[in-house]
């Protein structure tokens, strides 16, 4: 692949993570919506099963977004390969700078752009899951106005 082949699918990814974000987040304040005002009044069963299928929705999309990371890593690889025979203009420079620079935390150490997006965002999901299992499973959730109460 050319540098400006390389950096156009990396455009493209970045939409991609975001979408994806999009659709992991419009998962879950669908299921909150649910759980507010349908779920919170049912059994322990229905909930587990409610919270299954929201589970296959999200690791559906959390595996896509892990494909993306194997693929970035290949284009990044690639840009490496480019810079190496010095075949990398300023954009491609730039493209690469995410994977090599960053926030100087420790002597010798960086959190490059790229591990901190990684970070954050499977962090992010891990914690907006277990947030999900807790206000299905243990929060108590009080009258609020139910949908079916409604005229």
């Amino acid at each position: 692949m050319t540098e400006g082949e390389v950096v156009e699918v990396l455009v493209t990814q970045t939409s991609i993570l975001l979408a994806a974000v999009g659709v992991f987040f419009s998962v879950v304040s669908v299921y909150l919506a649910g759980l507010n005002y349908f779920l919170a009044e049912e059994t322990a069963v229905t909930r587990f099963i409610a919270l299954f299928f929201v589970t296959i929705a999200l690791v559906m999309v959390v595996v896509i977004m892990y494909g993306a990371q194997v693929q970035h890593t290949g284009l990044v690889a690639r840009l490496v390969e480019l810079n190496a025979s010095d075949a990398l203009t300023a954009a491609g420079k730039a493209a690469l700078g995410n994977n090599t620079a960053g926030l100087h935390y420790m002597r010798g150490r960086v959190l490059t752009v790229d591990e901190a997006v990684v970070y954050v965002t499977w962090a992010s999901a891990a914690l907006t899951y277990l947030s999900l299992v807790f206000l299905t499973f243990f929060y108590k959730w009080r009258g609020r106005a139910n949908l079916r109460d409604m005229p």
